[in-house]
């Protein structure tokens, strides 16, 4: 069953799951500029990790990966 985990009028885009499955990473442009995210999918809680300002020009063609 499909579920939506994010609910914000900025896009979110690139999403990634953590190999635990617990969190998602994604891009989002949520404060004007893009940054990277993560959910923590059981709370619901949305923190910003890193900004990214203009390094994604194409954020729609843009892939994450989490590194161990």
């Amino acid at each position: 069953m499909e579920r939506r985990l994010t609910d914000h009028a900025a896009a979110d885009v690139a999403p990634t799951w953590s190999p635990d499955g617990r969190r998602l990473a994604f891009l989002s442009n949520r404060e004007g500029a893009w940054a990277v995210h993560l959910l923590d999918v059981k709370s619901g809680q949305v923190q910003k990790l890193i900004a990214a300002g203009d390094a994604y020009p194409e954020p729609l063609s843009e892939r994450m990966d989490w590194i161990p």
